[in-house]
């Protein structure tokens, strides 16, 4: 049950509308500089290791990290913090950049990919790659960007004493609105801005909460007390299993690959030497507020007993509102809507891309002019904004349950990305068989009647959604003709 309060209304809407101006101001900005479907979609492949590196930690640290994460530390105890900062933060930008990055960074110059169906399609030599990425791409991204969308509403509700649906309006609005101006541009450049909001939100989180419990030594003693379940594997309800273990640290180190909101920062860097910069500057920048904010819900076990359900996501904005003055404590909440806002505007890119470049220009009208193009794009983007905000006003489940089950999903891409990089025997029929297969198993894992979802071993449903990727395309590449001449010359060339 949530504590009683009195939400500051008057200073949260000054500060939300202090932050909005500065997003439209800065997509404004981006929008004079956006011309082409280059500018659009990679920011003409000329970003520098600052904007790309802040943009890559602002789209992987989301509302999940700073709302669904401190839920879940508040719900099983510091097993979620190990699981989930430990190898995301250590490695989930590292593995990803130098497994893949380097090679997609030098390919983008030479063949000039916008959207991440762009190299499935070229690399295994097929539109029907395109079709099928581009679907679960919107599929999957729908659910993520419903997940900020609720995160918006969330803010408004718990902190602003505002309706939850107005909350969920206005995050639609307002991205939608940059999205549409600025495309990556907008994003990125906004990016920058939310992730100085992010680094103050997480600092003062943890102090606000070392405030509310008295001290380390105070919460270890009434954990010990109250919820010793908190403190040790498995954690409370016995959740993190040595199957679920390494599930989230597979998940978080190696699932980034697949995810097209990140894949494509990759395309619009510059070169290789921006790209080492940009994983440094993303590490760095990411590693310090995902660890202290994720860590500030185990304060909240002490601070606010009693919360169940969909309530463990209001932790964070609970220990702003007791910890601090309430002028103050309004700044710090945008550092929250910022988590969600920088994630969900390259998603709206996403399927931006997915949908008017993949489906339209290069299956339906592959004549269409690149202005009609473009500003289907910004069509979709609009569409999109509005079936977000339909989903965020009834969302499924708590933000770090959507978050996992479309992270999951678009993971599956991980397998033929790297087989089709590394691996000249990887043919089309064995990517499309792969990435269908891979699919069906994740969705039957999720979705399924008990006795199906227990063939999982207790393992993250992407886990064996991967070994069924990988098994199948690997039989299937053996089956099938190798792949064209042109393709081995494109992408393997010495």
């Amino acid at each position: 049950m949530l504590p009683e309060f009195t939400p500051p209304t008057a200073e949260f809407i000054a500060m939300i509308t202090l932050y909005i101006s500065v997003c439209l101001f800065i997509g404004y900005l981006a929008h004079k500089k956006t011309k082409t479907l280059a500018d659009f979609f990679i920011m003409g492949g000329t970003g520098g290791a600052i904007v790309t590196g802040l943009g890559y930690f602002t789209t992987q640290i989301s509302a999940s990290t700073y709302m669904g994460c401190p839920g879940y530390v508040y719900r099983y105890g510091l097993v979620g913090l190990i699981s989930v900062i430990i190898p995301g933060t250590v490695l989930g930008l590292v593995i990803p950049g130098f497994l893949v990055g380097r090679r997609v960074v030098e390919l983008k110059k030479k063949l000039g990919y916008l959207t991440f169906p762009d190299l499935l399609a070229d690399r295994y030599y097929s539109n029907i790659i395109r079709l099928i990425a581009a679907i679960f791409i919107t599929l999957y991204l729908s659910a993520y960007i419903a997940a900020q969308i609720r995160a918006g509403g969330v803010i408004f509700e718990v902190f602003g004493g505002l309706p939850y649906a107005l909350g969920v309006i206005v995050t639609g609005i307002i991205v939608t609105i940059y999205c549409l101006l600025g495309g990556i541009r907008g994003a990125l450049w906004t990016d920058v801005f939310q992730g100085l909001l992010m680094w103050f939100a997480a600092a003062f989180a943890v102090i606000g909460g070392l405030k509310l419990v008295g001290g380390i030594e105070s919460l270890i003693e009434y954990l010990k007390v109250n919820r010793p379940e908190t403190l040790s594997m498995p954690g409370a309800e016995a959740w993190m299993t040595v199957p679920m273990f390494i599930s989230q640290a597979l998940l978080w180190c190696v699932g980034g690959i697949g995810q097209p909101q990140l894949f494509t920062k990759f395309y619009a860097m510059k070169d290789k030497k921006v790209l080492a910069r940009a994983i440094i500057a993303a590490t760095l920048s990411y590693s310090f507020p995902a660890a202290l904010i994720v860590f500030s819900g185990i304060f909240a076990i002490k601070a606010f007993p009693g919360l169940t359900g969909k309530e463990i996501d209001y932790v964070i904005p609970l220990i702003f509102l007791k910890a601090w003055p309430t002028i103050i404590a309004a700044f710090f909440m945008m550092g929250i809507f910022a988590a969600a806002m920088s994630t969900v505007d390259s998603q709206f890119v996403m399927v931006s891309g997915a949908i008017a470049r993949d489906l339209y220009q290069k299956l339906i009208n592959p004549t269409a002019p690149e202005r009609k193009v473009l500003w289907l794009s910004r069509i979709v983007v609009l569409i999109l904004g509005v079936i977000a905000v339909a989903v965020g006003l009834n969302p499924p489940a708590a933000i770090f349950t959507i978050v996992m089950f479309a992270w999951g999903g678009l993971g599956v891409f991980t397998i033929p990305i790297v087989l089709g990089l590394y691996w000249k025997r990887t043919t089309r029929e064995a990517a499309i068989a792969g990435i269908i297969a891979g699919n069906l198993t994740l969705l039957a894992l999720y979705f399924g009647p008990p006795e199906i979802k227990a063939l999982g071993g207790g393992f993250h449903p992407l886990i064996p959604a991967w070994i069924v990727t990988l098994i199948t395309m690997i039989i299937v590449s053996y089956l099938s003709p190798r792949p064209p001449k042109e393709i081995m010359d494109k992408y393997f060339a010495e």
